[in-house]
């Protein structure tokens, strides 16, 4: 049996719909118990203040969590390098998404800064449904395959008969934005109106498939 053997790729690109907010908190005393209770108030002020615009606490899912002791390097009065402990660190990252829109970023970046926790800031624009831009890919990138396949064969004099395999390896497909954002926190009285009108990048994205059709003389 004679068959075809055609790749397909296909792309796909998309508006952003959604935000997603990093929060990364960091804690240094001298006292295990006390930087762990100083991180803890940190994140609760956070999500106070982010319930106090509408968001509910199980809205902030935790990341990561990550208690470590930190030390300093300092020069003794004899030159001598040495090291002493600074206190137990206590990184910790949270993520709250939402539906995109640039006022209500705004209003979340004010209600963080107001909180006085001070956490680091990562935004990415993202999608919200990811299924769908997945499938979408795939089945632009069978159809692609097709196509050429007919021509192909068209041109052999045959025509596709059934199919017979399609291969897939799976890739990791990135449901990023490529534009970059990051602005600092600041007074929350001057944070709401700090927020440009934005427009992030499309989210892109592409699939391989490889397809075998038998191939049939006309």
């Amino acid at each position: 049996m004679a068959t075809i053997t055609v790749k397909g790729t296909g792309k796909n690109r998309q508006a952003a719909d959604q935000i997603e907010l990093g929060l990364d908190f960091k804690t240094v005393a001298l006292v295990y118990g006390e930087a762990l209770q100083q991180a803890t108030q940190k994140i609760e002020a956070v999500q106070e203040c982010l319930q106090g615009i509408g968001f509910q606490k199980n809205d902030i899912k935790t990341l990561n969590f990550d208690v470590s002791s930190t030390y300093e390097s300092y020069q003794t009065e004899q030159g001598n390098w040495q090291q002493r402990f600074v206190g137990y660190q206590v990184s910790q990252g949270v993520k709250l998404v939402f539906a995109f829109s640039p006022e209500r970023l705004g209003e979340v970046i004010a209600a963080v800064a107001d909180s006085k926790s001070q956490p680091e800031l990562t935004i990415a624009f993202t999608i919200a449904d990811e299924t769908a831009f997945k499938e979408d890919l795939l089945q632009a990138a069978v159809k692609e395959a097709k196509k050429n396949a007919v021509i192909l064969a068209t041109a052999a004099s045959c025509q596709l008969g059934a199919i017979q395999a399609i291969h897939y390896d799976w890739t990791d497909v990135h449901f990023h934005s490529e534009t970059n954002f990051a602005p600092r926190l600041m007074e929350a009285s001057a944070a709401k109106s700090a927020i440009p009108d934005i427009t992030p990048a499309d989210v892109k994205g592409q699939e391989t498939v490889t397809c075998i059709w038998e191939l049939v003389e006309k």
